[in-house]
């Protein structure tokens, strides 16, 4: 299955396990401004602890529990969707608008 991005103006669609994680990505970046900037959790389940666990995963960087530290990791997770953004858009041309 080849990985895809498809806007229909209303909505966004992720097609395939790489398209899939460029959103995954994208949510726990912003979840992390958001603690950074406020102490408030996105979801029980995105903990400080748990949001950097998946930054760790997905980029091999560890970073600090510190205000500094979150955003560094959002803006790490960010320079991951853009370049996995441009290898989809490489693979099968720019993001597809339906509407």
């Amino acid at each position: 299955m080849a990985d895809s991005i498809t806007d229909n103006g209303s909505s966004v669609s992720f097609v395939g396990p790489r398209a899939v994680n460029v959103y995954a990505c994208a949510a726990v970046a912003s979840a992390l401004r958001v603690y950074a900037n406020s102490g408030i959790k996105m979801n029980r389940a995105y903990t400080p602890t748990n949001m950097l666990a998946f930054v760790l995963q997905q980029t091999g960087t560890k970073f600090p529990k510190t205000k500094a530290g979150y955003y560094n990791a959002a803006a790490k997770l960010m320079e991951l969707v853009a370049s996995e953004r441009a290898a989809i858009e490489a693979a099968n041309g720019p993001v597809q608008s339906v509407a």
